[in-house]
């Protein structure tokens, strides 16, 4: 992991994939706004479902790179080599970072709606 965090890419890859989700909120917002829909709850639910699918791809990517490792080396009960742990917090790493970034956003938005009654809108 911690050859991953001093990589340019990895972080490059999370702002990459935290700009998709706000992209995709700011869209959806703008919809909104243009067709006279008043849904408050909706922007809550696309970055929870962002932080959620981030997370789950995180996971999944990381576990799928290890499985063809092991598939292809025969290597089912040993530990894996560095260098291939590496390669697959490499993988996951922006994923985590985004899916983090992501869900902090969204309890923001969920503290302000409690403090305030509703969510913001924009």
């Amino acid at each position: 992991m911690k050859n991953a965090l001093k990589k340019y890419y990895t972080y490059l890859f999370a702002t990459l994939f935290i700009a998709i989700a706000v992209g995709v909120v700011i869209l959806v917002m703008y919809l909104n706004k243009k067709n006279n829909i008043n849904d408050e709850y909706i922007l809550p639910i696309i970055l929870g479902s962002f932080a959620a699918g981030y997370l789950l791809i995180g996971f999944l990517s990381g576990d799928i790179y290890k499985l063809i490792y092991r598939k292809k080396n025969h290597i089912w009960d040993d530990e894996l080599p560095e260098k291939t742990k590496d390669v697959a917090w490499l993988i996951s790493l922006p994923f985590y970072i985004a899916s983090f970034v992501v869900f902090m956003a969204f309890m923001v938005l969920q503290i302000i709606s409690w403090m305030t009654g509703h969510f913001p809108t924009f």
